[in-house]
C-alpha cells in the first residue's frame, strides 16, 4: 500500500527526459579456499539505471545501447538511428 519513493537525476530535459538513478549493489564474498578464484571480501559497488520519461507520463527503463533506445522510442526511431552509441 505504500508508494515507492525513488529519486533520479535529470540528464536531459525536453519532450522526453533522460533520467539516471544511482544505487549501490552488494556483492557477497564467495571465497572457498587457497586456490579459489572467488571474491575474498564483501563489497558494495556503484551502479546506475537509466530511464526515459515521455511527455504522456510513461516511464521506461532502458540500457544505453542503440537497440534499447530505438525500441523505447519507436516513433522517433529514424532520427535516433542516425546517432552513434
Amino acid at each position: 500500500g505504500k508508494p515507492d519513493e525513488n529519486f533520479a537525476e535529470v540528464l536531459y530535459d525536453g519532450n522526453i527526459k533522460l533520467l539516471i538513478k544511482y544505487k549501490k549493489v552488494f556483492t557477497a564474498a564467495d571465497y572457498k579456499g587457497a586456490y579459489s578464484a572467488g571474491q575474498k571480501y564483501d563489497e558494495y559497488k556503484d551502479d546506475q539505471e537509466y530511464y526515459l520519461w515521455k511527455s504522456n507520463g510513461e516511464i521506461s527503463k532502458i540500457r544505453l545501447t542503440k537497440k534499447s533506445v530505438i525500441s523505447a522510442l519507436k516513433k522517433e526511431s529514424t532520427e535516433v538511428s542516425c546517432y552513434h552509441f
